[in-house]
């Protein structure tokens, strides 16, 4: 590579550039690099304005569909097909007893009420209760992970998931 000089490799392109030729490319490199960044502006307004366009018509937004669940006294739980999406309390009155107590009051029922209707020994074993009911009844009747079936809040107490609508059955 020594017989080549500094010419012959401008005129291949296969070393650095000198001269009206290089000041050319540089020249365009900026234009393209403007370009690129006009391209990016355009496209983060686009999508700025599609963001701000969908919070303006929010209530046009289709509303979560509830899912539909099914109680029945013996301790069975389901959602259609019941063949597929199942669950039974076989034992352990005092889950169904949470479960009936909160679909019957809308709101939050606080732990100690909750403690007081089911006659229980302590408010711990009835966060247990409502551990359980979630992951169990949730794993049986494969309901969405994120969307629990009794949720919590502290000082409220539980209450049954709005994202849920349960009938009780006989």
């Amino acid at each position: 590579m020594s017989n080549i000089n500094n010419k012959q490799l401008n005129n291949n392109h296969w070393g650095p550039i000198y001269g009206t030729y290089g000041e050319l490319v540089i020249a365009e490199e900026k234009k393209q690099i403007e370009i690129n960044k006009i391209k990016a502006i355009e496209k983060n307004n686009f999508l700025l304005e599609k963001l701000l366009s969908s919070k303006e018509g929010k209530d046009q937004l289709p509303k979560p569909k509830k899912v539909d669940l099914f109680i029945s006294k013996n301790g069975d739980i389901y959602r259609s097909p019941k063949q597929k999406y199942h669950y039974c309390f076989k034992e352990g009155k005092m889950r169904i007893g949470i479960l009936e107590i909160l679909i019957r009051d809308k709101g939050y029922v606080e732990t100690r009420r909750l403690l007081n209707n089911l006659h229980s020994e302590s408010e711990d074993s009835i966060r247990k209760s409502i551990l359980s009911i979630n992951e169990k009844v949730c794993g049986g009747l494969r309901l969405p992970e994120k969307e629990k079936l009794i949720i919590g809040k502290n000082n409220s107490g539980y209450k049954i998931n709005p994202f849920y609508k349960i009938k009780i059955v006989s």
